[in-house]
């Protein structure tokens, strides 16, 4: 209680712009302070992110690149030099073993 903690990406910012934990300061019902840069949040903290829109013609905003095709070379490991990554599951079968999985994890916790 009373006690506030960095979020992932707020963490990922500040990592981005070389600054360190006691760079990242908070006011209560105002926004936080990473280095020179504010952000303002609403009362309870809360920052809303700004979504994009895939440019004409593509499915992503970003770039996706398969990790099959990072390991198979078909991609140059310099594409990601200097950028903040993010990694995550993509394929059809890892949603459906995630259903699977919280699935019967749903009906465990009915049983108990």
């Amino acid at each position: 209680h009373g006690a506030y903690y960095p979020s992932l990406p707020l963490l990922l910012a500040a990592a981005d712009l070389n600054l360190d934990l006691r760079s990242i300061e908070f006011e209560v019902g105002k926004g936080f302070r990473l280095g020179r840069l504010f952000v303002p949040t609403d009362s309870a903290g809360r920052t809303y992110t700004g979504f994009y829109s895939p440019p004409a013609g593509q499915d992503h905003a970003f770039r996706v690149v398969s990790f099959r095709d990072l390991q198979a070379g078909a991609v140059s490991p310099t594409l990601f030099t200097n950028k903040i990554v993010l990694i995550a599951g993509s394929a059809r079968r890892s949603r459906r073993h995630w259903r699977r999985v919280h699935r019967w994890r749903s009906r465990k916790w009915r049983q108990t």
